[in-house]
């Protein structure tokens, strides 16, 4: 097919899709105009979402067929589109013969013609979202009409529509029209219906007001990273019939499913539930940003030789930062910092009036200029302190002291097989150290899961924000297909297992490990 014939399809492609939008808007109006929305009359608002997800996702697959100067050629033809679709439409006289979802016999056939067929015969699903655990893009790309909202009748504004009913009277319907979180539109009744489903399906601590707060977000950043198969890059925005969403909803089903204890795969024994509190205490630290409202906030990575300089350096920037830093102590002021001392740093430069972004990636941020960080064999060591004396405080006591993790690797009691490993172990190499937080034997495999503080960008919610391309703690999934043999490891990224590579070797910290480590 011509570069002309293609942008001429992506043209009818997308005035189908401003046609069902249009439409879907006028019904659901219509609909909600006694307060209610029976199930009959979502059911069929419903199939016109559906009819505009397939729309949405033809036109992405074609969109990224096109060649450089066809994709130019094609961005300002959309532009012109919406811009002469906002100047003709009249609000008080809108087309909707388009779609009339109050007969059963239309809910598949108008659009038939569109192209979107293809798709089904393609991709295998009617879901709008591409089947590859690892698609970064999915979110990014699943909504076109981000400019045609403004020409309706007002609906989809989510500035105005949060402000304008201080009463929740819960969420009308049970899918969302438009994006939420992050620069999304934000309705208030998408935001009801995603915080209903972060809350009571998933267990996430939002509120149920119809607005967009930090908890919010950090809570859609934990889903996309937990449950929603994007770990390389999380947005903190749902969008409609977009990948996040399909796994929010249920259409989409995770590797791993929800676990109470916020482990990846549950802990069964006392040690590991130990370890699943551990990893809870020291992952998100519990800061109160103002009397009585708590923010939860992840250390970051860093503060390796490289970046004790830039550090110094901004430390010296800010004298009253600097203050409160030299009273830390020694290990707190160099990557191994505990979550309490983390904690009483953040607040006491809360009450000085030194931060002025609160939310938890500002405070994140605000860790990482100043270096207060959680370095990988400091968490570790915290770890096995926890499990000794059941406490996150560095104390002259403590079984174990501070230590790097190439002294771990030598002088750690060797574990020879998959199927000897309990929590509390460590997976290191010279460089770096993980704590396994969780072991489970079925058959020949076994799967464990570790907590770490680290650089890399899919360790954790957040996407990476730290000057290291990541920001901190975080756990992983990983599992042998033999039990007797540390071969052919494999860890799941997203929601796939993939091949990992074999350089770690396994720790045990046991009382003879520790004896030869302190005296070192």
């Amino acid at each position: 097919m011509s570069n002309k014939k293609k942008l001429e399809k992506l043209k009818e492609l997308r005035a189908q899709v401003r046609s069902f939008k249009d439409t879907n808007d006028h019904y659901y109006q219509l609909f909600a105009e006694d307060g209610n929305i029976d199930e009959y009359e979502q059911a069929q608002l419903d199939k016109i979402a559906g009819m505009i997800s397939k729309i949405e996702t033809e036109l992405d697959k074609r969109e990224d067929e096109l060649g450089f100067f066809a994709k130019v050629k094609n961005s300002f033809s959309e532009l012109g589109e919406n811009i002469k679709d906002g100047l003709s439409r009249k609000d008080d006289d809108p087309d909707h013969s388009l779609v009339d979802p109050r007969e059963e016999d239309n809910d598949t056939n108008n659009g038939s013609d569109d192209g979107t067929n293809d798709t089904n015969d393609q991709n295998g699903s009617n879901d709008g979202t591409n089947d590859s655990s690892n698609d970064d893009t999915n979110d990014q790309n699943d909504t076109n009409d981000g400019t045609n909202d403004d020409t309706n009748d007002g609906s989809n504004d989510g500035s105005d529509d949060n402000s304008d009913d201080s009463t929740n009277t819960g969420p009308v319907g049970s899918v969302i029209k438009d994006s939420v979180g992050k620069d999304g539109k934000n309705d208030k009744n998408d935001v009801l219906i995603v915080q209903k489903l972060l809350k009571d399906t998933w267990g996430y601590d939002v509120g149920q007001e119809g607005t967009v707060d930090d908890k919010v977000i950090q809570a859609i950043l934990k889903f996309q990273h937990r449950y929603a198969g994007m770990i390389r890059k999380q947005d903190g925005r749902i969008d409609a019939g977009g990948t996040t969403w399909s796994y929010l909803c249920g259409d989409k089903k995770p590797e791993l499913g929800k676990q109470d204890d916020g482990t990846l795969a549950g802990a069964e024994t006392e040690t590991e539930k130990k370890l699943a509190e551990f990893a809870e205490s020291v992952g998100e630290i519990q800061i109160e940003v103002n009397p009585g409202e708590f923010i939860g906030v992840r250390p970051p990575y860093h503060q390796n030789n490289s970046r004790q300089a830039v550090v110094e350096a901004e430390r010296a920037k800010n004298p009253a930062v600097n203050k409160i830093i030299s009273k830390m102590g020694w290990n707190d002021e160099h990557g191994k910092a505990t979550p309490g001392a983390i904690k009483k740093f953040l607040e006491d430069c809360i009450a000085k009036s030194l931060i002025k972004d609160k939310s938890s990636t500002g405070l994140n941020q605000f860790l990482d200029k100043f270096g207060i960080s959680l370095d990988c064999s400091g968490l570790a060591i915290q770890a096995v302190n926890f499990l000794k004396d059941g406490n996150l405080d560095r104390e002259k006591s403590d079984a174990v002291q501070i230590t790097n993790a190439k002294n771990i690797m030598n002088y750690g009691t060797k574990i020879s097989a998959p199927k000897d490993l309990v929590a509390g172990d460590m997976m290191v190499n010279k460089g770096h150290v993980r704590v396994i937080i969780d072991v489970d034997i079925n058959g020949e495999e076994v799967a464990f899961t570790t907590v770490e503080s680290g650089a890399s960008v899919d360790l954790g919610y957040g996407g990476g924000s730290g000057h290291d391309g990541g920001d901190g703690v975080g756990e992983r999934r990983w599992r042998f297909s033999q039990k007797s043999k540390f071969e052919k490891c494999e860890r799941l990224k997203g929601n796939a297992w993939a091949s990992d590579g074999n350089d770690y070797v396994y720790r045990r910290i046991d009382d003879a490990a520790i004896k030869r480590i302190n005296a070192l």
